[in-house]
């Protein structure tokens, strides 16, 4: 908070001429407050409700199943969040601002296309890397005794493409205005947590909270983009289409391949990067120069440092 406030001191305050004593006198605007509390209201119900939500589910598996299972699934979700961990965060701290700006439902539409393309992107090197070589990077980073956790992995990662197609939609509603159905739809998502878990785990095991996080991002994905486009005039680009359906399609196979060969471990090993520098073909002229650039930059630093 000290630091925040010198900051903001040094930054905004002497520029605009804000003293203390002008924050303590100012008079109170009716239409600011109640926006206020709209965001108030939104973040005590829904954060409140998401923490509760996980409790919830958390004890359910715990109850039926034993803490320890608990612990074998914590690779999955420690992986998943390396990757999540920095590309949400980017995504909202980008996006919001960027919503707030825009007028029209062509500019939103477009926006969201490209949110949606960055973590579509993002997300290759998780499905199409991380899927094949699940097993040796747990036994790697963890042990042995955690192999039984690349049972579930790969649907897991299904779920997370999921989440962050859906979470990029969810970017867009605060600041459209949309924040009362935005609340909504987020208590709906975390009570769709709690029945998934509830009712999964006591017939399939670690597979029912496996499938907490597949089912509710899949569902809402779908209203939060059915909405979006009834809503705010969006519309999926089909470049955007391909890249998400052909990312979808190969993760597909190379999961169908892992189960169904007894060497679909060994095939995936060459199938993943090789699907990985198909989906290249996929992108756009600046984004093969980008690629390039930071391929020729990763190069050089290796030659110098030879």
């Amino acid at each position: 908070m000290l630091f925040h406030y010198f900051y903001a001191q040094k930054k905004y305050f002497k520029l605009y001429n804000i003293t203390l004593q002008k924050i303590l006198i100012a008079p109170f605007s009716v239409q600011f407050i109640k926006e206020l509390f709209q965001f108030s209201v939104f973040g005590i119900t829904v954060g409140t409700y998401s923490i509760v939500s996980e409790f919830f589910c958390r004890s359910i598996v715990v109850s039926n199943l034993g803490i320890d299972k608990i612990g074998l699934y914590s690779p999955i979700i420690t992986f998943a969040g390396f990757f999540t961990g920095f590309l949400l965060p980017s995504l909202s701290t980008y996006l919001y601002p960027r919503f707030c700006e825009l007028k029209t439902e062509r500019e939103i539409s477009g926006l969201l296309n490209d949110s949606l393309r960055l973590g579509t992107l993002m997300m290759i090197p998780l499905l199409l890397l991380g899927i094949p070589f699940a097993r040796v990077t747990i036994a790697i980073f963890y042990s042995i005794d955690f192999i039984e956790a690349t049972s579930y992995l790969p649907y897991h990662f299904i779920g997370v493409l999921f989440y962050v197609w859906w979470y990029v939609f969810t970017q867009a509603m605060t600041p459209t205005g949309k924040i009362k159905q935005h609340g909504f739809f987020q208590l709906l998502f975390y009570s769709t947590d709690i029945a998934v878990t509830y009712i999964m785990v006591k017939h399939f095991g670690l597979w029912g909270w496996m499938l907490k996080h597949i089912i509710s991002p899949f569902i809402f994905f779908w209203v939060y983009a059915f909405y979006s486009k009834k809503k705010m005039g969006f519309k999926l680009s089909e470049k955007n289409r391909n890249l998400m359906l052909y990312l979808f399609a190969a993760s597909i196979i190379i999961i169908v391949i892992d189960k169904s060969l007894k060497i679909g471990s060994v095939v995936n090993y060459f199938l993943g990067p090789l699907m990985m520098m198909i989906s290249f073909l996929l992108l756009e002229t600046s984004e093969k120069q980008f690629v390039f650039i930071k391929v020729k930059e990763i190069k050089n630093k290796i030659s110098f440092k030879n």
